[in-house]
């Protein structure tokens, strides 16, 4: 299990992430929401020589979560940002894709044509924040409201400090307060779940450096590639039709479970029991977890 990114800023020292201390002040760039996106922007413009402040609502980095595929262009990316080589010693190569197409009983072995690696979510956010200069990254600090200025945006806390910024830039998600200030429309919610995890290897796993992409069905799409010697990460993708895309992600949740137990009880196939099982694994081990939901109204 990750356990979230947690960096301290004692007083008086220095370190690379600060709480919001000061009632007013400005920053000629300011970047709402530190996450990938958000240490990403800062890093690269730091590597420009040109200084910003990353604002995150949360008083921890989040380093949980599961694995991200980076491909060529992305080792470019992670190169021109000056982390790369130290990424790279975290995961290991992957040569080969594993097609299977379990319906239709075939499968392919492909050479990947370019790099290709798995990385936990965890190293890559601890080694951007790392390369971050001191101060740059504030924890704590929720933006609640956001106000044009010349130049730039006024941002404000709710505890009354004020932040101004000739460019502000945002980086916070789903619900970005920044998407809402410029008037983009809100996200839209897919009948898509994704699943994601690691299974640890003590004594090291048989998958050499082959990715696995097994189509189980039209609906069901599972994953698995190898990290290290001893990591391999998953996943499992399922397309849930339903009328609505906004269904409440209860009801979801319990579509899911209800789709996966059928399909374990019904089917012939070893590898599609054990998609089954990993999902209801992820889901959870409560026999009796379907009777505490409140659907709501769909």
């Amino acid at each position: 299990m990750l356990h979230p990114l947690l960096i301290r800023a004692p007083a008086a020292t220095h370190s690379n992430i600060i709480k919001e201390r000061y009632m007013e002040e400005s920053h000629d760039i300011v970047i709402v929401g530190g996450g990938i996106c958000g240490l990403a922007t800062a890093l690269a413009l730091f590597s420009k020589g040109i200084a910003s402040l990353v604002l995150e609502k949360w008083e921890t980095l989040s380093a949980e979560g599961g694995s991200i595929g980076v491909h060529g262009n992305g080792w470019r990316v992670l190169e021109q940002l000056g982390i790369a080589e130290e990424l790279r010693e975290t995961a290991n190569l992957v040569t080969v894709f594993h097609d299977v197409w379990q319906e239709e009983k075939k499968s392919t072995l492909t050479p990947v044509g370019k790099e290709l690696r798995w990385l936990k979510r965890k190293d890559l956010i601890e080694t951007m924040a790392k390369n971050i200069p001191a101060g740059a990254i504030r924890l704590g600090c929720h933006i609640a409201a956001i106000h044009p200025s010349d130049p730039g945006a006024v941002l404000s806390t709710p505890g009354g400090r004020v932040i101004r910024a000739k460019v502000l830039i945002g980086c916070d998600g789903s619900n970005s307060v920044v998407a809402k200030y410029i008037g983009m429309s809100a996200a839209r919610s897919t009948p898509h779940t994704f699943l994601r995890g690691f299974t640890r290897y003590p004594h090291g796993h048989p998958f050499g450096d082959h990715f696995l992409r097994l189509r189980v069905n039209k609906r069901c799409f599972v994953g698995r590639s190898p990290i290290t010697d001893t990591l391999v990460s998953f996943f499992v993708a399922f397309h849930i039709p339903s009328a609505g895309v906004t269904r409440d992600v209860r009801a979801t949740r319990l579509s899911l479970e209800a789709f996966a137990m059928g399909t374990l009880l019904r089917t012939k196939s070893l590898a599609t029991k054990l998609a089954c099982l990993a999902i209801l694994a992820l889901l959870g081990t409560k026999s009796l977890g379907h009777a505490n939901y409140d659907c709501g109204r769909l």
